[in-house]
């Protein structure tokens, strides 16, 4: 769906954005927060990245607001996908994830800055201001986790070194109470193949539910490390 919410032609003072969210509802009210805010103009909203790429074929915003999994795409893909695009379009990523992992793999692909979606409202009208002034805006709950995650062990440890990187993942959001169809959601997977990796993750663990899983993943001191100019920009 694509819903283009301004025609007037960018200027200096301006700060135009596209919103790339999969929420039909979550992204209108987004939109609708941010377009009240001065300065800021809403270029386009748009549901998936092959309409986003349509409209960065058409226009060019400043800052891209983007969320994680869209259809199609896992992860962080679309974010490194409209990196390579080469169109220099400052890129703020939105999740419902607040794991140093997620956190870490959205500035890996190409972020400058991230935020939650129950949040997002309110702190993004100045992440907007930051990113433009050369900034890498989070909220205060993201950097403390980067913080914190930089100062563990660099590796997955005990038990949890032993699975891959998509069984941590699902993992993480599975502990966080999220459903085996919803996990497939945002994944790009199938429920079955969330389920199939599931059994594999208690195997591996040795446990016998989601509970039992958490709590070992709950005890283990695990991180990805973040580069270091990254963290001091996003505490700064």
């Amino acid at each position: 769906m694509l819903i283009s919410s301004s025609s007037v032609a960018p200027r200096s003072s301006l700060i135009t954005v596209t919103v790339v969210e999969r929420n039909d509802t979550f992204r209108a009210k987004l939109c609708a927060a941010l377009s009240r805010c001065p300065g800021v103009v809403i270029f386009d909203q748009c549901a998936d990245g092959a309409t986003a790429e349509a409209c960065l074929d058409h226009r060019r915003p400043r800052v891209l607001i983007v969320g994680d999994t869209q259809p199609g795409q896992n992860g962080w893909n679309l974010i490194r996908a409209l990196r390579s695009r080469g169109n220099g379009e400052m890129i703020l990523a939105l999740s419902d994830l607040p794991t140093a992992e997620h956190i870490h793999a959205a500035f890996r692909a190409g972020a400058l800055g991230y935020f939650l979606r129950r949040t997002a409202a309110t702190q993004l009208p100045r992440a907007l201001a930051e990113v433009m002034a050369g900034g890498a805006p989070m909220s205060p709950e993201i950097a403390r986790t980067l913080v914190t995650s930089y100062a563990r062990p660099a590796r997955p440890c005990g038990l949890i070194r032993l699975l891959t990187e998509r069984e941590r993942e699902i993992l993480e959001l599975l502990s966080l109470g999220v459903r085996y169809r919803d996990v497939g959601i945002r994944l790009g997977v199938s429920r079955d193949t969330v389920h199939s990796h599931a059994k594999k993750i208690y195997l591996k663990l040795r446990v016998t539910s989601k509970t039992e899983a958490a709590l070992v993943l709950g005890r283990s001191a695990r991180s990805v490390p973040l580069a270091p100019p990254v963290l001091q920009r996003a505490v700064a």
